[in-house]
Formats: structure tokens, C-alpha cells, sequence
């Protein structure tokens, strides 16, 4: 019966198939194995909006970036901070001429490329997110592709 291992970041499943098992009659089986699971990290922000996937040349572009804050909330409650300290948040981005990031609230940015360029192409982009308090951070990786404009002709 497989077992399941959870935590608020990480499932991890645990099996061993009797069909994996050699068939010799008689001999004993021992089958060791060692799993490191990377929980228990710090609590940070996370991005949780979906970024885009395309732009379209020369038109302007607009990512509302979310992040959640919820464990950070958490681990403040836990560690004696109280409930709801005031984090602040930092985005930086790092990407083409043109695209930028704004913070637009307090768990919230927007990304603007105002003049998506050059046409048939993939694009990168990092954005980051930081807790200035905890100096914990999230990252988020954009791959845009550029379509042409629909009236270029091309």
C-alpha cells in the first residue's frame, strides 16, 4: 500500500511494486533506498499568477502579478510576531528594452512591455518578488512569444 507524505509544499509518494521484486524462491530480498524531501523551507511569497505565454508585436502588454502571503502569515503567527505583521514586498524584473514592473498594491505588481518586439521570437523574462523583512523570495520565469502584428503581412 503506498503511503503518502505531506506537507503545505511538497506530496510525495512512497511504493514498492511486488512485481519489481525478483522471483527467486528461497532467497531473501532486502531493498534499501534513501529520500530526501526538501520540505520545511522558510515561509516566503509566492507568485501565484499565471503569466502570459505570447505578446503581439508593437502592442502593449499587461501582466497583473499576484503573490501570496499566506506563509508568511503562518509562520509569523507561529513565531511570536503576531498575526498579521506588515510585510513588505519588492519586485524586480529583469528582461527585455522596454518591460517593466510596477507595485500596485500591497501583494500585487503589474508588468508592462510597452512595444513587444521582435516579432516570431521567444522571450525571456525573470520576475522576482522579495520580503524585505525576512529577505525571502519567489521567482517567476516568463518565455513570451511574440506574435506578428495581424495587419504587418507577415
Amino acid at each position: 500500500m503506498p503511503r503518502i507524505l505531506k506537507s503545505p509544499l511538497i506530496a510525495l509518494l512512497l511504493s514498492v511494486s511486488a512485481a519489481a521484486l525478483p522471483a527467486a524462491s528461497g532467497l531473501g530480498v532486502q531493498i534499501s533506498f534513501t529520500v530526501t524531501a526538501a520540505g520545511n523551507q522558510a515561509a516566503r511569497p509566492r507568485i501565484v499568477s499565471d503569466p502570459p505565454v505570447w505578446a503581439i508585436e508593437s502592442e502593449p502588454l499587461r501582466y497583473d502579478v499576484v503573490v501570496n502571503v499566506l506563509e508568511l502569515l503562518s509562520a509569523a503567527g507561529s513565531g511570536g510576531r503576531g498575526s498579521a505583521p506588515p510585510f513588505n514586498l519588492s519586485f524586480t524584473l529583469v528582461g527585455p528594452v522596454g518591460m517593466s514592473v510596477t507595485k500596485t498594491g500591497s501583494t500585487t505588481a503589474r508588468v508592462d512591455w510597452l512595444s513587444p518586439t521582435p516579432p516570431g521570437e521567444h522571450v525571456r523574462a525573470r520576475l522576482t518578488t522579495t520580503e524585505t523583512g525576512t529577505s525571502t523570495s519567489d521567482v517567476q520565469d516568463l518565455l513570451l512569444f511574440v506574435a506578428p502584428s495581424p495587419g504587418a503581412g507577415n
